[in-house]
């Protein structure tokens, strides 16, 4: 997935790996990755996969590198608000 999202976005690099966190209840892997923002200057983004029947489901959150801190608790929540059918 890494390699698919680095083909439009070349400086795309993994800068923190989070190990595994719960999406709906599932186990989940979360990375840190930095990129060069589409405004310009550097964005953090926070990838998080979850490994369903269907198929890989992914989140990418992104935000200005500066102000990442600053999102993160929105994006914790959203993930937090992830519920599967049949829970």
């Amino acid at each position: 997935l890494i390699e698919s999202l680095r083909g439009s976005n070349a400086a795309m690099r993994i800068s923190k790996d989070q190990g595994k966190v719960r999406v709906g209840g599932k186990s989940a892997l979360s990375k840190i990755l930095t990129n060069d923002s589409p405004l310009g200057g550097r964005e953090t983004d926070w990838l998080v996969t979850v490994l369903r029947p269907e198929g890989l489901l992914y989140f990418v959150f992104a935000a200005p590198e500066q102000e990442f801190a600053y999102y993160q608790n929105a994006f914790q929540q959203i993930l937090n608000s992830v519920r599967f059918s049949g829970q």
